[in-house]
């Protein structure tokens, strides 16, 4: 199942039935990062959410209190990055805990089995 927020899908049928796109989602209403990553999740029918788009280590803070927020109690990280260490540390800093490694769908198909491609991801947990 993927994973559901109702103020998010709420927010998206919004901006859909007006005619404009996720990315243009007013900060007052959600912390673009953690909206976008649940976009992304949703439509790649992620049962957790998964943070792969770019953000700067100062976002982190208000990204870990809106997912406490939304009751979003893991997540996990996929992005690629070379300062991956620093950014985790700054993760738990903020208030969430590196729980180990895991696999996401990366929202593609392997071309040659038909099943949904996998990723690596770091999992975290909100504490």
């Amino acid at each position: 199942m993927a994973v559901k927020i109702e103020k998010y899908d709420s927010i998206l049928e919004k901006l859909n039935n007006s005619g404009k796109h996720y990315w243009e989602v007013n900060q007052d209403e959600a912390n673009y990062e953690v909206f976008s990553a649940y976009c992304d999740s949703k439509g790649h029918n992620r049962n957790v959410l998964d943070i792969s788009g770019s953000f700067w280590p100062r976002d982190i803070p208000a990204m870990v209190e809106e997912m406490k927020a939304e009751g979003i109690a893991e997540f996990t990280i996929s992005d690629s990055r070379c300062s991956i260490a620093e950014i985790l540390t700054v993760f738990e800093d903020s208030g969430a805990k590196l729980q180990g490694l895991t696999r996401i769908k990366t929202g593609f198909d392997d071309f040659r089995t038909g099943e949904p491609e996998m990723k690596s991801a770091f999992l975290m947990k909100i504490i």
